[in-house]
């Protein structure tokens, strides 16, 4: 796993199942699909949090220094000059959040009761039946599944790339 989402605090992540399935309990939000996203969302955030601080803070400053110079306000100088460099770092906790929220089985299988909205990961975990593996199905499954990790990071990709070859300033 990640590290991140089955560990919080040092504590393991088993001791928040009951405490957070009540709390969903009382909003109504267990078996809906956004309960589970917003689980995900806050075991994923401070993690991307971290990450992204490591890639604005790699940022030059005076970039955005100039920027406000040149008549920018803060959040023009922001949006326009920072955010654009800082595309990779997005692109990075982009496809760290999705991945991680993707493969997570634990709060999918504790919060989703109804057939139609439980995660593929349960679907493949299905396959696992007491006496037999369905091998076959379980590897066919894995394929699919890994179907639209592939395309998010083929999209991805260009802006990966496109920000380790970008220049800042010219000369």
């Amino acid at each position: 796993g990640w590290g991140v989402m089955y560990f919080v605090a040092g504590a393991p992540i088993l001791l928040l199942i009951v405490p957070l399935f009540t709390q969903l309990a009382a909003w109504r939000l267990v078996d809906s699909l956004t309960g589970l996203i917003l689980v995900y969302a806050a075991f994923n955030t401070p993690f991307c949090v971290l990450l992204m601080r490591g890639f604005f803070a790699d940022l030059p400053t005076e970039l955005e220094e100039s920027a406000q110079i040149d008549g920018c306000g803060p959040f023009g100088a922001f949006w326009r000059v920072m955010l654009p460099l800082s595309l990779p770092g997005l692109a990075a906790t982009l496809i760290f959040a999705f991945i991680s929220a993707w493969n997570e089985l634990l709060f999918a299988v504790m919060l989703i009761n109804s057939d139609s909205k439980k995660p593929l990961t349960i679907g493949l975990a299905a396959f696992i039946e007491k006496y037999n593996i369905s091998w076959g199905l379980m590897c066919a499954g894995a394929v699919i599944a890994l179907l639209p990790i592939f395309l998010l990071f083929a999209y991805i990709l260009r802006y990966l790339t496109a920000g380790l070859v970008a220049g800042a300033v010219k000369g």
